[in-house]
């Protein structure tokens, strides 16, 4: 991960209220130094925004698709290609293919309509 995309990822946290540390703690403005590289004995550690079971993972290792979101009515979808997010109809939408895994409703805790991104299971494999 380059510095921009580091930066754009842990603003983007920053933004969603996700906890992120230094290991010396720091303020904002030295975050963003970190961020920067202008720091270098700083490290930044970041809570995943997902964390899955080894069977949720093997789950997801043998779905056709890569991305995986929940409905606003709770099932699990895979998604060919990055859907886009429609909340006032509780929906996502993409130009591929998805399939339903209604079967799989009651794994994936973690993945909820209320997520503002798709998981990509590339990201956890």
């Amino acid at each position: 991960m380059n510095k921009l995309q580091r930066m754009e990822f842990l603003l983007e946290r920053m933004k969603d209220g996700k906890e992120f540390t230094s290991n010396k703690g720091g303020d904002t403005l030295e975050i963003l130094n970190i961020m920067l590289g202008k720091e270098e004995d700083y490290y930044l550690s970041i809570e995943p925004l997902h964390s899955f079971t080894d069977d949720e993972k093997v789950i997801m290792k043998h779905l056709p698709y890569p991305y995986l979101v929940r409905s606003g009515d709770g099932h699990i979808i895979n998604y060919e290609k990055r859907p886009m997010k429609y909340t006032g109809d509780k929906f996502w939408f993409n130009t591929g293919y998805e399939l339903y895994f209604v079967w799989l409703d009651h794994l994936f805790p973690t993945i909820k309509f209320e997520n503002k991104e798709s998981v990509n299971r590339k990201d956890y494999l």
